[in-house]
């Protein structure tokens, strides 16, 4: 959303942090009003990863790496959401930005 990756204060921990991958700031563009709240689900998963790191203290990770381009792709193969061939950007658009937010939120879930 922002066009920038997670604050490294919060990225800390065992072993290296690693870099990440793909993705940009997202051009958002239309009126839509519940795009309005995109600023606040940002935060929200900011707030997920905090907690997160917080309950596994000590036993907390680095960054591991992450290719957010081909990760967000094959989460939207996997889902359906594009078929063979296809390629699913979650950055291209405030919707497809907010459907890959979805898709984050589901692996928050089984974490």
């Amino acid at each position: 959303m922002f066009g920038r990756g997670i604050d490294n204060s919060i990225t800390t921990g065992k072993d290296t942090r690693c870099e990440v991958t793909g993705g940009y700031q997202v051009p958002f563009s239309t009126q839509y009003p519940f795009v309005k709240s995109t600023p606040d689900f940002t935060q929200d998963e900011i707030g997920h990863i905090r907690y997160l790191r917080t309950a596994l203290g000590s036993a907390a990770v680095a960054r591991p790496t992450i290719d957010l381009q081909n990760g967000f792709n094959a989460v939207a193969h996997a889902a359906g959401v594009v078929g063979p061939g296809e390629f699913f950007d979650a950055f291209v658009d405030e919707i497809s930005f907010l459907l890959g937010g979805f898709f984050i939120e589901d692996v928050d879930v089984t974490a």
